[in-house]
């Protein structure tokens, strides 16, 4: 089972006030990939859902349509998400 403590409330706060944006992001980018893997793993459909989600708002990132900020939040709420 995964560690859902990494995606604790207080973990995404201290995630979200990071002073490095970028490294932030790659830091949730890394840690949903890992959580997707693990929670979906018998579940393909939802598996392949949440990692285009995530390279959906990530390619908007590296495209420049969004901030680093708007990032950031899409990728919490994804995790909170992951949590219920």
């Amino acid at each position: 089972k995964p560690n859902i403590g990494l995606l604790s409330e207080e973990f995404l706060e201290d995630v979200k006030n990071m002073k490095e944006k970028n490294l932030a992001v790659e830091l949730l980018e890394k840690l949903l990939r890992d959580e997707v893997k693990a929670r979906m793993k018998n579940d393909v459909v939802q598996e392949k859902k949440y990692s285009d989600r995530i390279l959906t708002t990530l390619n908007k990132y590296h495209n420049r349509s969004i901030e680093t900020a708007q990032v950031i939040e899409e990728l919490i709420q994804w995790a909170k998400e992951m949590q219920e």
